[in-house]
């Protein structure tokens, strides 16, 4: 036990060593994808502003990266690296996926497989397990029935956080007082008690039935798909509990929706991976997130965070050619 937590220890200080010699933005590239969806699979969701990208821009992504050489790398190689004190080379890119939606396992899986590429699978654990409802995607559906005015009238009584809640706040590090749409208030101002308050008076002046509010809202990877995903040689990080946003909860909340128990069942032997909702964090979380090896972000730098390990950054992939993506690579 005492030798496990020696070699635990002694990586993650190779990590940090790394990170401090070195910006990791100087070789790797880390890329953050979100739905992949088929053209027939447009919605709403994408005008509310949950990212996609389309299958057949994905594909010209992997094509592009083919035949321009890049390497292809997942975590545990990175570690690996790390561990035996060796350089990234030149052109090298971690593939990376949030929220574990469904579209992943069917539209970006046979084509990541169909050119032998890498990648890392982000699920919320509430959307794996309970319900499989996630709390973002029930508001956008009542959002989208309602109408910001309506959803605005609705919700106007509830408290919003206090400015003083994201006084350490690094990232995402909004100007809140120069916002006042509803939806962004919901995401970020709201605590995790009053977007539940808020979901049941919505839930409430929807015409839409409890089947169909779960038939829309159940989108995600459950357990089994994984689990398959990992035997295929992919590997599965955790995206939070609720994927609330950090900044928003207190010390105990945070640890709530850090917890990486789960994680740990449906890969044991993988390298424990955090990313973190919406990328919010204050720089003191990395106390929490300790028995992480790595935790990343939504913004593309990459921070020391002092003795607590480091955040990588990623770029965030949107609906695009691959040139234009290329652009943004070099």
């Amino acid at each position: 036990m005492t030798k496990k937590l020696l070699n635990l220890f002694s990586f993650k200080n190779r990590i940090r060593g790394f990170f401090l010699k070195k910006k990791i933005d100087s070789h790797l590239r880390i890329l953050l994808y979100h739905r992949i969806l088929n053209s027939h699979e447009l919605d709403f969701l994408s005008n509310l502003g949950m990212v996609h990208t389309s299958t057949k821009n994905f594909e010209d992504h992997l094509i592009w990266f083919k035949n321009h050489n890049y390497n292809c790398i997942n975590f545990n190689q990175l570690s690996e690296i790390l561990t035996n004190s060796g350089s990234i080379p030149p052109k090298t890119i971690i593939l990376t996926f949030d929220d574990g939606s469904l579209d992943h396992y069917q539209n970006a899986v046979p084509l990541l497989k169909k050119f032998d590429f890498s990648a890392t699978f982000f699920p919320i654990k509430n959307c794996v397990y309970n319900d499989g409802l996630f709390w973002l995607l029930e508001f956008y559906l009542y959002f989208n029935e309602l109408g910001n005015k309506r959803v605005n009238d609705i919700l106007q009584d509830i408290p919003r956080l206090p400015s003083a809640f994201f006084v350490d706040e690094r990232i995402p590090h909004f100007n809140r007082a120069g916002r006042k749409d509803i939806a962004f208030e919901f995401k970020y101002l709201f605590s995790p008690k009053e977007k539940k308050s808020g979901l049941i008076r919505l839930r409430k002046e929807s015409n839409f039935t409890s089947a169909e509010i779960t038939a829309f809202c159940q989108r995600y990877m459950n357990s089994n798909q994984l689990k398959d995903l990992i035997k295929e040689g992919f590997e599965v990080g955790s995206h939070g509990v609720h994927h609330y946003p950090m900044s928003c909860l207190t010390r105990e909340e945070k640890r709530i929706e850090i917890e990486k128990h789960w994680i740990d069942q449906v890969d044991p032997e993988g390298r424990k991976i955090f990313s973190l909702p919406f990328g919010s964090h204050s720089l003191s979380d990395f106390e929490l997130l300790k028995e992480y090896d790595f935790v990343l972000t939504t913004k593309n730098e990459t921070y020391h965070s002092g003795s607590c390990g480091h955040e990588l950054g990623r770029f965030a992939v949107l609906d695009e050619p691959a040139k234009k993506l290329a652009k943004r690579l070099i």
